[in-house]
C-alpha cells in the first residue's frame, strides 16, 4: 500500500499523467537504492533530495512539507529563475495541457513578441502577450521575460520594404514601444529590447538602415523611459563562448550600453545542436565575461540528424540539457534560464514556419503525447549538479508513503 501511495503521489505531482517515470522511482523504492542527500537552500535551510542510483533526483522535500516531485520546487530551493515560454499554438487540447504543465513545472516565464503584434506604424496588438502574462501572474511566477521588442528579421513587410528616414522611424519605434511596453503595465520584469543587430535572412536591417548603428542605443533608451525597473537586454546567437560567431558583436553593445544604464542584461540564446555541443567551462566563462546579468532566452537541443538508437538519442540530450543548466547555475550570473517550449511537434524548428520542417529535431522536453522526455529530467539534474557540486550524502530514515 504504501508503494502505491507513493506512485500514485508521484504523478499527480507530476501533473503529467500515469506511467510516466514510474518504472524509475518503483525500481528504485523496491530495490531500497534511493540515496538521500541533505542540501542548504537559498537561505541556508535544509532541504532533502532523493537520487536514483544512476544520479536522478526523483522527489524533493522541504522542511515541514512532503516529498514530492515539481521542477519548481528544485529552483526555487536554490535560488534559481527556470522558465519556459508561455501559451502555444496547436489545437485547443495542446494549449490547455501545455498551460498546466507550465503552471506546475516552472517558477518563470517567457512571453513572445513578433510580427505579428504589428499593426500598424508604431501600433500594435498585445492581446496574446497579455493573456500570456496572465499566465504567469496566475501561477505566482517570479520572473516575467518579454521577447523581442525588436527584432529585424521579424517585422511586417511595410517595415522590412519601407524607405523611411531616420525621424520616421524614430517615430514607429518609440510610438511601438508605447503600445508594448507601456501597455502592459509592468507586468514585464525584463525586456528584450533588440534581438540580433544587423542580422537578417535577406541581409538588411530596417531599423539600421533608416537609423544607423545608433538605433540599438535609441531603443534602450526610449524603452527605460517607459519602464525604470525591468531590466533591459540585447539577445544574440552564437554568443555562449568567447570564441563564438556574435560574442564579439554582444559585447561590443553590452559594453556601450552598460555605461549609460546600470540595468542592463544579456541575452544567449543557446539553440544547440547535438553534435557541436560547447564546453561547460567556455560557456561559464563567457557568461561571466559580460559583466552583467544573464539570460538564456532561447535554449533547445536540435536532435537533427543524429545517427543512433532512439534511447541514445534521449540520453545524449538529457546530458546536454543537464550540463547547460548546470552551467547556468555554477555561473553565478544567469538571472534566468528560459526554455524554449515544452512539446517538439510545436518547437520552432517542427512546426510550420520560417524555421521549421526539421521532424526528427525534436529539442524539447515533452514528448508529443506530453509525456516527459529524459531531458526533462537532465534539467533537474543541472539544477541539483549546478548548485552542490560536492553533494554529502545524509543518514536518514525514507517513508516510501511520503512524497
Amino acid at each position: 500500500p504504501e508503494l502505491s501511495d507513493a506512485i500514485e503521489a508521484y504523478v499527480k505531482a507530476m501533473n503529467t499523467g500515469k506511467g510516466v517515470n514510474e518504472p524509475k522511482l518503483e525500481s528504485a523504492i523496491v530495490q531500497e537504492n534511493l540515496t538521500i542527500r541533505q542540501l542548504p537552500d537559498v537561505k541556508g535551510n535544509p532541504f532533502f533530495v532523493a537520487f536514483s542510483s544512476d544520479g536522478d533526483p526523483l522527489m524533493i522535500e522541504t522542511e515541514g512539507e512532503e516529498w514530492r516531485q515539481i521542477t519548481k520546487d528544485i529552483a526555487n530551493a536554490i535560488g534559481f529563475n527556470l522558465s519556459v515560454s508561455l501559451g502555444g499554438y496547436g489545437s485547443a487540447a495542446d494549449y490547455q495541457q501545455l498551460v498546466q504543465f507550465q503552471k506546475s513545472n516552472f517558477n518563470s516565464g517567457m512571453v513572445y513578441f513578433g510580427s505579428n503584434n504589428w499593426t500598424g506604424e508604431g501600433t500594435a496588438d498585445i492581446s496574446a502577450p497579455q493573456s500570456d502574462a496572465g499566465i504567469a501572474q496566475s501561477a505566482g511566477m517570479k520572473n516575467v521575460l518579454g521577447l523581442n521588442l525588436l527584432w529585424a528579421n521579424d517585422v511586417p513587410n511595410w517595415i522590412k520594404n519601407g524607405n523611411f528616414s531616420s525621424d520616421q522611424m524614430q517615430n514607429i519605434i518609440t510610438n511601438y514601444l508605447k503600445n508594448t511596453i507601456g501597455a502592459m503595465n509592468g507586468k514585464i520584469n525584463s525586456w528584450v529590447v533588440v534581438n540580433e543587430f544587423n542580422h537578417t535572412d535577406n541581409g538588411v536591417d530596417a531599423f539600421k538602415k533608416a537609423m544607423g548603428d545608433g538605433y540599438v542605443d535609441y531603443t534602450f533608451a526610449q524603452a527605460r523611459k517607459l519602464d525604470p525597473k525591468a531590466t533591459l537586454i540585447y539577445n544574440d546567437y552564437a554568443n555562449e563562448t568567447i570564441d563564438g560567431e556574435r560574442y564579439g558583436i554582444t559585447k561590443q553593445i553590452i559594453d556601450r550600453l552598460k555605461t549609460v544604464d546600470s540595468n542592463i542584461g544579456v541575452g544567449l540564446q543557446m539553440h544547440i545542436q547535438w553534435n557541436n555541443v560547447p564546453d561547460m567551462n567556455k560557456v561559464i566563462e563567457a557568461m561571466q565575461s559580460y559583466g552583467v546579468p544573464v539570460y538564456v532566452t532561447e535554449f533547445d537541443v536540435n536532435m537533427d540528424g543524429f545517427p543512433g538508437t532512439q534511447a541514445e538519442k534521449e540520453k545524449l540530450q538529457a546530458d546536454i540539457y543537464k550540463k547547460m543548466v548546470s552551467a547556468s547555475v555554477r555561473s553565478g550570473v544567469v538571472k534566468q534560464f528560459n526554455v524554449f517550449g515544452l512539446i517538439d511537434r510545436l518547437s520552432v524548428w517542427e512546426a510550420p514556419g520560417r524555421f521549421g520542417g526539421h521532424q526528427n529535431a525534436d529539442p524539447l522536453i515533452l514528448h508529443d503525447d506530453f509525456s516527459p522526455k529524459q531531458s526533462f529530467w537532465g534539467i533537474q539534474a543541472g539544477l541539483i549538479v549546478g548548485a552542490q557540486p560536492a553533494i554529502v550524502p545524509s543518514k536518514r530514515n525514507f517513508h516510501y508513503s511520503r512524497i
